[in-house]
């Protein structure tokens, strides 16, 4: 791979912005889970409710949000930027 095939790619960064209720201890082991499987993923955290992940182009992110999307909590709110 040479400098100009490097320069010229574009990457996305994806932003997961969660808002997650803790009031019972369920919800609380399961927003943990969350931010495992997060990190495991390939997620940095970087804040308590958020989180970044570059991705290599527009499909990488589409298909990291959709399995977001699929293991979230149903009590979670999710934000995604790209």
């Amino acid at each position: 791979m040479t400098y100009g095939s490097i320069k010229n790619s574009r990457g996305y960064w994806l932003l997961v912005s969660q808002d997650l209720s803790l009031r019972s201890k369920a919800k609380r082991k399961q927003a943990q889970e969350f931010k495992r499987i997060l990190a495991a993923d390939g997620f940095d955290a970087i804040q308590p409710s958020l989180y970044a992940r570059f991705c290599a182009s527009a499909e990488v992110c589409e298909t990291h949000q959709s399995r977001i999307c699929k293991i979230a909590p149903e009590f979670s709110k999710l934000t995604f930027v790209r």
